[in-house]
């Protein structure tokens, strides 16, 4: 490596400091303006989660400060605040982010479901009920076997309209010429001529190509959000995916994280305190961290975006969730690969400062812009006030 050939000068350490130091000052400052004014003026909004917005800013905020300041003291830097820092404010901001997008799911699917439940009642109206029939319709506002079975004839005789399908704009109605409206249209069914024959081996090639796509339709379909929730009753949803509970669970992790952290440096000699150990290599106690990322890199980050990807919402949280799976999949790789690729770089400008980086282009892009467009009156929902907790 060259780093173990770099003469480190006194002046050369000394420069090094004042410049990362004043960086992690100017950029803790920055942060903590900007997201103070951020906070203030979406606080009242609906659809944003206030404490998982400030966990999540917060804990980028320490993370980048470490990068600085790791590049500032290299590499006498303390092992311990590294392995305490790195997994409680890295669990914290990828926990926040899985957190978010989960939550931004669920409103989704709730309100879309809000918006689609008047539509329920009125599937019947077409098949002559008096009363819109929904899902909790009585059995005497559905419609009646004769109705249904004259429907069905109807659909049967009538020629399909332009758009491929019977038109039902003249559907039998209650009152004494409804047996007859039936009669004569069961009449006319009957003179529809049969379905012509499909020889069996054409048959077997057509069900092979639509049974096929179907299949992997129905198994792409199976894959959203919304079909791996189907089962789970809403209220029971609506508890879960509710801001307490999710930080309910974030204080049981992280009391279980404490433990893990406590047990390491107690038995590790790797990140003892007295006497204070510093050039610190990659041991195997960082496992647990490169674990969570390596799932939320793999799994979190790519289920996310499928998940995000068909929805439509004016607030702009798809594109805050997108935004920052696109910087993680640019930054990580380089953070991860730089030390091999350009080791002379190390004593100049490790790895961890593309983190740092992703860090601050995410917080302009995901905090400032939206900052100004609220102020603006340009943005996402200054209407939707925090009435009510969903």
């Amino acid at each position: 490596m060259a780093s173990k050939y770099f003469v480190w000068t006194n002046e050369f350490v000394r420069r090094k400091q004042m410049g990362y130091i004043t960086l992690a000052g100017v950029y803790f400052v920055f942060v903590a303006a900007t997201t103070a004014v951020y906070l203030h003026r979406t606080r009242r909004l609906l659809h944003q989660s206030l404490w998982l917005n400030a966990v999540h800013i917060g804990s980028a905020l320490v993370l980048g400060m470490m990068f600085a300041l790791n590049n500032a003291f290299a590499p006498w830097f303390p092992c311990f605040i590294n392995l305490w820092g790195y997994h409680l404010f890295g669990f914290l901001w990828v926990f926040s982010f899985i957190a978010r997008a989960l939550r931004f799911l669920f409103q989704y699917e709730y309100h879309q479901a809000k918006l689609n439940a008047p539509t329920l009642g009125s599937q019947f109206k077409g098949l002559g009920g008096s009363t819109p029939a929904g899902l909790d319709a009585s059995p005497a506002h559905l419609p009646s076997q004769k109705q249904a079975e004259a429907l069905l004839a109807y659909s049967i005789a009538q020629p399909a309209s332009e758009g491929g399908h019977a038109s039902h704009s003249t559907l039998p109605s209650h009152g004494p010429t409804a047996s007859c409206h039936s009669m004569a249209l069961v009449a006319r069914a009957w003179s529809v001529p049969p379905p012509t024959k499909v020889s069996s081996r054409h048959r077997v090639n057509l069900c092979d190509s639509h049974c096929t796509r179907y299949a992997w339709h129905r198994w792409w379909h199976q894959l959203q959000f919304k079909a791996l929730m189907d089962r789970v009753p809403w209220i029971r949803k609506r508890r879960i995916f509710s801001e307490r509970m999710l930080l309910q669970v974030l204080v049981v992790l992280l009391w279980a994280l404490f433990v893990y952290l406590v047990f390491v440096q107690t038995f590790s000699p790797h990140f003892t305190v007295d006497p204070i150990t510093t050039h610190c290599p990659v041991v195997a106690e960082y496992v647990l961290i490169y674990i969570i990322l390596v799932i939320y890199i793999c799994i979190t980050c790519p289920a996310v975006l499928f998940w995000v990807w068909n929805t439509d919402e004016p607030y702009g949280l798809r594109r805050d969730l997108t935004v920052e799976i696109v910087l993680c999949m640019i930054f990580y790789p380089l953070f991860h690969f730089t030390s091999e690729l350009a080791p002379q770089m190390a004593p100049y400008f490790s790895p961890s400062m593309f983190l740092f980086v992703g860090f601050f282009l995410g917080h302009i892009m995901l905090v400032v812009v939206p900052t100004f467009t609220l102020h603006h009156g340009r943005g996402r929902g200054l209407s939707y006030h925090r009435t009510r907790s969903v």
